[in-house]
């Protein structure tokens, strides 16, 4: 299998962004939500699926995000693509080679 890629394939900026936590004012911990890389993605609707959540069925939305290789993306990491954030759900790297990351995520509502 090749990768390729076509002109405009990578048309988004993206945010990865990483949880920490750090003491408020009173020394109680918050959660924060820091950007650690903006590389550049191309994203495209992969599947929905139903599920039942308090008795009611909800829609969501997994997609792939396509960006060049990058080290240190984890699944516990977000993704951030302007007011939209995304839950890493996992990623390959197609034929290990490190050119191409896709990373497969859930919409968060």
């Amino acid at each position: 299998m090749t990768i390729t890629t076509r002109g405009g394939t990578f048309r988004h900026v993206i945010e990865i962004q990483s949880l920490s936590t750090t003491p408020d004012s009173t020394g109680a911990p918050t959660n924060t939500w820091t950007t650690v890389k903006t590389p550049r993605a191309g994203i495209w609707p992969w599947k929905g699926k139903e599920v039942v959540v308090n008795d009611k069925i909800e829609m969501i939305s997994l997609l792939n995000i396509r960006i060049y290789y990058e080290s240190g993306i984890t699944g516990k990491m977000r993704i951030k693509f302007g007011t939209r954030i995304f839950r890493i759900d996992h990623f390959s790297n197609p034929e290990e080679r490190n050119r191409i990351l896709d990373i497969i995520c859930e919409e968060l509502t």
